[in-house]
């Protein structure tokens, strides 16, 4: 290792004790001194809604939609309709009078909070809300971190709500620690009565920071409940899309690269000479070995119509606006290719931050 790197290394890691020690330590240590004198929930607001099925099927479905319900959180509404689960709207922030209207036509409670520790603290508010209030047979967890296309919805939402497993979960992750991901799952009655899940969420301390989120929170979770589980539920996984694969050519294949994120895409010259079975097996070991839903969310949606599409594609650098915009083109939009490019460009590509966030950014801590 020459010196020049020794020395990029060192000021990595000097810039990312410095970015947690003012950005990251501090919200944990307010959230700590918080719950020591006695701040455990967020709830500022709760609303009866109108719309029940008295069949023990909930779902936590958390939203930041403060200005008005997005057309994707709309299909999700009617998903869950359709699907007869009893609806749990978590809003992290307070609701306008249309949007409070549209909820309560459509939910069976509204939960407002003050977005402390973001999706996981809105779950856990809403968790403990639903165990002293309600008797509950499956219990389902979203928020709108992902688009929900209309096509395949609530045959999915039915699948997360009648499952006999333990877990059921939209996607896995296999990268740093084996872990559902949150923002699509559900679990039994047996999994959210364990002491396990019980003491998870009476002692989870909800953070401002994304890298608490997903280490204590999303991880922890995952820690907690999967060893107790009898049986594991996934949806979309390589091996569902590996019967659609082995009949295509290897230029088939390869031209499959431009559907995965921009680090892991297949370079026709490192396969010259391979068997479509080879190129078919490196396709898929690429997009299981990270979050599945960044790595093979279009390869999910082409082979099997997956309604999930993460909405931070570019934000989180997986993707270019314009693989994107070609992507969906290729795939099916239902008419909203506009409204999603529109909301991504809004948010723009995390090297695009200010200095300061752009620090945070490159540590997770937001």
């Amino acid at each position: 290792m020459t010196n020049k790197n020794v020395a990029d290394r060192l000021k990595e890691a000097a810039i990312k004790v410095l970015a947690r020690s003012i950005f990251y330590y501090p919200k944990v240590f307010s959230a700590v001194i918080r719950r020591l004198f006695g701040k455990d929930g967020f709830i500022t607001e709760s609303i009866e809604g109108n719309r029940r099925f008295e069949n023990g099927k909930f779902a936590i479905f958390l939203i930041w939609q403060p200005k008005e319900l997005s057309w994707y959180v709309k299909n999700a509404l009617d998903a869950l309709a359709e699907a007869e689960v009893n609806l749990i709207v978590v809003a992290n922030h307070t609701l306008n009078d249309a949007t409070r209207a549209a909820l309560i036509s459509q939910s069976r409670w509204i939960l407002t909070r003050d977005n402390t520790g973001f999706d996981i603290g809105g779950f856990q508010d809403a968790t403990h809300f639903l165990r002293k209030h309600f008797d509950v047979e499956r219990l389902i967890y979203l928020n709108d971190s992902v688009y929900f296309f209309r096509e395949g919805l609530t045959e999915m939402i039915q699948r997360l709500a009648t499952s006999k497993a333990d877990i059921c979960t939209a996607f896995e992750n296999w990268e740093f620690f084996y872990h559902i991901q949150s923002f699509c799952f559900s679990v039994s009655r047996r999994m959210l009565d364990t002491p396990a899940a019980v003491e998870f969420w009476r002692k989870y301390l909800p953070v401002n920071s994304r890298r608490w989120a997903i280490q204590r929170g999303e991880i922890g979770l995952s820690k907690a409940i999967v060893p107790f589980a009898d049986e594991i539920d996934v949806i979309y996984s390589p091996n569902e899309i590996q019967p659609f694969m082995k009949d295509l050519s290897l230029g088939e294949l390869i031209s499959l690269s431009g559907s995965l994120p921009s680090a892991i895409r297949l370079r026709r010259e490192d396969h010259k000479g391979a068997r479509g079975n080879e190129v078919q097996g490196d396709i898929l070991n690429r997009i299981s070995g990270r979050s599945q839903i960044h790595t093979g969310g279009f390869l999910y949606r082409r082979f099997l119509r997956c309604p999930l599409l993460k909405r931070d594609l570019v934000y989180r650098l997986q993707y270019s606006i314009y693989d994107v915009e070609a992507c969906l083109r290729d795939l099916g939009h239902e008419g909203h290719l506009h409204e999603i490019l529109s909301d991504m460009r809004r948010k723009g590509a995390g090297t695009q931050l200010s200095f300061l966030k752009r620090i945070q950014f490159n540590d997770g801590i937001i």
